[in-house]
Formats: C-alpha cells, structure tokens, sequence
C-alpha cells in the first residue's frame, strides 16, 4: 500500500520534514546510508536512464517501428519511461527511508515550510510543461501516424520525468498539503512560540 506523505522542506542532508494526510500531521523523515549508499544510487539512475534512451534505438534498428502502430510505439514508449521510472523510486527512494519522528512543530517552524513553497512552484510548473507536452505528442503521433526515433525518446523520456517527479517531489500534492498547513495554523493547532 501506497503512503499518502508528501516532502516539504529539507532540514539537512539525512532528514526532511513530511506531511502525512493521513494522520493530517507533520514529521520528519530520517534517511540512512552514506555517500556510498548515494554513489550506488547515482550508478543505478544512469544506467536506468540510459535504458530509457538506448531502447528506442534498438527498436529503430531491428524495424519494429515501422511494423508497429505508431499509437501503440507511443504507448509501448510511454510504458518503457513508466516502468523505469517506477524502478529508479523503489529502489532509490524506499531503501534510503529511516525512520519517521512525529513531533509537534511550532508556528514558526511552520511559518518556514510554507515559505518554501515557493521553490516547488518551479518544479510544479514544469511537470505540468511536461504533461502537457506528452498530452500534445500524443495527439500529433494520432493524426500523423508515424513515430519517429527523436519523438519515441523524448516520449520514453517524458513520461520517465513527469512519473520520477510525482513520485518524489509531488507538486500537485504538496500544494494540498500547504492548504492543510494553512488551515491548521489559522485554526490555532500549532503552539506559539
């Protein structure tokens, strides 16, 4: 089962402080490992990232583009940047997770990560660039029927980043959560300082 967190702000190189929806609470989220841990990770990333740009020339190569739909090139490319995606979050992102510290924050604390939300416009602004790029690619693949190499690349690679970005930052989510916070402070939950 899914957890329904979100990150929010960073405190330091090994915790973070989280929202959880569930409990409608904050935390702080531990992270294990060393520079090792992060070098394994980084060798993990390129190689999965690289899968992502080496399979569309394979598929050009042994002319399985050209016998194939392009709708379906287009979903089977979407998938191959799905499917990494997803590799890259669960291997990286679950095994680095520590422990999680529920604690009461004050309203400065608070006052902090909401003032951060401003560093995650850029991020929630260029998923929804990506999403909608990838929603155009699909209708241009649709009414020209044909998927070139270029296009199946950035197709893999567009849904690898917007999937990688909802997955560990959560734009669209945080705002949510930034909501929440708000309406918690203006209710009087966190204690004054």
């Amino acid at each position: 089962m899914k957890e329904n967190v979100v990150p929010l702000l960073c405190r330091a190189t090994n915790e973070s402080i989280y929202f959880d929806f569930k409990n409608q609470k904050l935390f702080i989220q531990k992270f294990t490992g060393n520079h090792e841990e992060y070098s394994k990770s980084l060798v993990v990333v390129l190689g999965l990232f690289g899968s992502t740009v080496m399979i569309p020339f394979f598929a050009k190569n042994l002319d399985f583009m050209a016998s194939i739909p392009s709708i379906i090139n287009y979903i089977v490319f979407s998938a191959i940047g799905y499917s990494v995606a997803k590799v890259v979050n669960l291997t990286i992102m679950n095994k680095i997770k520590g422990e999680k510290i529920y604690k009461d924050f004050d309203r400065k604390q608070v006052k902090k990560i909401i003032a951060n939300q401003g560093d995650l416009q850029i991020i929630w602004w260029t998923q929804l660039v990506l999403i909608t790029g990838y929603i155009i690619g699909f209708f241009i693949c649709l009414f020209s029927g044909m998927l070139p190499i270029d296009i199946a690349i950035i197709v893999s690679l567009g849904c690898f980043l917007i999937i990688l970005l909802q997955d560990s930052v959560r734009p669209f989510t945080y705002k949510k959560a930034i909501k929440i916070l708000k309406k918690q402070m203006t209710e009087g939950r966190f204690m004054v300082p």
